[in-house]
């Protein structure tokens, strides 16, 4: 059996905290044309983030505390997009911080819907297959993450 790593605890009650002030998510997902497939993004992001974390030896502070301060500035200030990367780091902390954190922050721009406002001039069929393609790279670490374990 593996040792509980350490700051696991807070961690999922910040993961949870964060979470819930994206509930706008779902929304944006079934009614914008620029977040179509947001959802499978983020399905591809929680895999791979979830198997990251489950290797990593411990939950960096610092990545939390960011998570934290970006969130409650999001709250605040009734700002989604800071909402929004604070789930996004909260998921960069679980993964372990690093390398790994940083690869969840670029997973994450494909569930955001951030992304489809700054690639709106792009057009509503590309910004979709973008989160397509970035949900296919999530499924594909998340497979070389399972198989790694």
């Amino acid at each position: 059996m593996k040792a509980r790593r350490e700051g696991s605890g807070f961690a999922l009650v910040t993961l949870a905290w964060t979470l819930v002030w994206c509930v706008d998510l779902a929304q944006a997902w079934r009614d914008s044309p620029y977040d179509r497939f947001g959802w499978l993004a983020a399905a591809g992001w929680v895999a791979w983030v979830w198997l990251a974390g489950r290797r990593a030896k411990c939950v960096p502070g610092l990545w939390l505390a960011a998570a934290w301060g970006v969130s409650f500035v999001g709250v605040a200030g009734e700002l989604n997009v800071l909402q929004h990367a604070g789930l996004a780091l909260a998921g960069a902390a679980w993964a372990g911080g690093g390398r790994r954190g940083m690869i969840a922050l670029v997973l994450a721009l494909g569930w955001v819907p951030a992304l489809g406002w700054a690639l709106k001039g792009a057009g509503a069929d590309v910004v979709p297959g973008l989160r397509v393609a970035m949900a296919l790279v999530a499924a594909g670490l998340a497979w070389r993450e399972r198989r790694a374990a």
